[in-house]
């Protein structure tokens, strides 16, 4: 009954309201040794290497993409640097240890991992701060949308801990052997990889077996879940001397298909990180959504120019529901129905594309400090109607926790 009478006041608080770069698909990698060095590696969507952008600094680490900017971020040594339209620019220096990897926080701080501890750039705010400390080699990073947590590997032990955002942390699972792990949106798990296995755990802990015994597991460096549910896993040479880019497809099962069709698109890649540069069709744009704050949103559907779109919120992103070929990450539930088609909630979150298929969108929040702490998930549909169900595309689920 708490919950209700709390969807009651959200819900009634928000109805009371008035009423940049597009995406490009490419697979981007962070190498190391092999006939590339350090260096950044882009691939095309289906395959082949497209450019490669030599990294100065020390040993890389993960990568990851800062939405508002569409900059691919990397670590390298003790530094952090940004890439955009081949550009290389330095984001932070001299860390007090080498830095593993690199992810993106929902209020756009980049959280990166030094071995003992977890730091953050917020490159809005102009800020750099010690986030986390405690952990006895922090190697690799993932923001979980359902919780806003970031679940860190430590190394030293094998284990995932979650870092909530109120500074609490708990542990996840203990799994021998783990190198890599992704935020599963579609189930709210995580994908995790360790040698010879691809397994799945949930925010409970819970571990299960998904594949094994593939030659694209032997030695799994990192992996990322493409927006059209495929789960992209990289093979490095710490335990296999066949390195590249490997597929894990979802829906069927199907896996090890070479996610380059020419063998020769992986000679000499050795690669430790992973992501799609520019894949969110939905982002924020500023910082973290406050109480009495106007914040703003931008979609990005390259392909669907002059296009109708349709923005909603929900309070939970799971189970979600299918329209077409297609999945939304919202649930039907009170929030979804008072914004979905309601352009006086969420300004700007109805209307048509723009010619490259963009649009700004805009969520006031009323100053009222019970709204402080809600969590909210947000999505846009895109309307085609000579494609199947009417639907030309759906976005990633936008998490954001209003803060006081």
């Amino acid at each position: 009954m708490k919950w209700i009478a709390r969807t009651a006041v959200v819900v009634a608080a928000l109805c009371a309201l008035p009423a940049n770069a597009q995406v490009t698909g490419d697979t981007v990698l962070t190498n190391t040794g092999g006939l590339y060095g350090n260096a950044l590696v882009a691939m095309g969507r289906w395959g082949g290497i497209t450019t490669i952008y030599p990294l100065p600094g020390g040993p890389v680490g993960g990568t990851t993409v800062n939405h508002i900017g569409n900059e691919v971020l990397i670590v390298a040594g003790t530094d952090l640097f940004g890439v955009n339209s081949g550009v290389i620019r330095t984001l932070a220096r001299n860390f007090p240890t080498p830095l593993k990897d690199v992810v993106v926080d929902e209020d756009n701080t980049f959280i990166v991992a030094g071995g003992t501890a977890l730091y953050g750039v917020n490159p809005v705010a102009s800020t750099r701060s010690t986030v986390a400390v405690g952990f006895g080699d922090a190697r690799q990073l993932m923001w979980h949308g359902g919780s806003g947590a970031i679940w860190v590997v430590d190394g030293s032990d094998d284990t995932i801990y979650a870092h909530a955002r109120d500074g609490s942390r708990s542990t996840i699972a203990t799994i021998p052997g783990i190198r890599c792990l992704e935020w599963d949106r579609y189930t709210g798990n995580a994908f995790v990889g360790v040698p010879g296995a691809l397994l799945s755990v949930t925010p409970s802990g819970q571990v299960t077996t998904l594949d094994q015994n593939k030659p694209g597991l032997f030695s799994p460096s990192d992996m990322f879940l493409r927006s059209d549910r495929t789960l992209i896993v990289t093979q490095d040479s710490t335990s296999s001397t066949v390195t590249g880019v490997y597929a894990y497809y979802g829906r069927t099962g199907r896996y090890n298909r070479p996610y380059h069709e020419e063998t020769s698109a992986a000679t000499g890649i050795n690669p430790v990180g992973i992501t799609v540069d520019h894949f969110r069709e939905l982002a924020p744009v500023g910082t973290i959504v406050q109480v009495g704050g106007t914040h703003q949103f931008q979609a990005n559907f390259s392909r669907f120019g002059f296009k109708s779109f349709y923005t909603a919120m929900s309070f939970s992103h799971l189970p979600g529901f299918h329209v077409g070929y297609f999945h939304i990450h919202l649930d039907y539930d009170p929030m979804f129905q008072a914004t979905f088609n309601q352009p006086g909630i969420l300004q700007g979150g109805v209307g048509v594309l723009s010619q490259h298929g963009t649009a700004r969108i805009t969520l006031k929040v009323p100053n009222l400090k019970p709204l402080a702490g809600i969590r909210l998930f947000m999505a846009t549909l895109v309307v085609d109607p000579n494609r199947f169900g009417g639907v030309g595309e759906v976005s990633n689920p936008v998490a954001f926790t209003i803060q006081p």
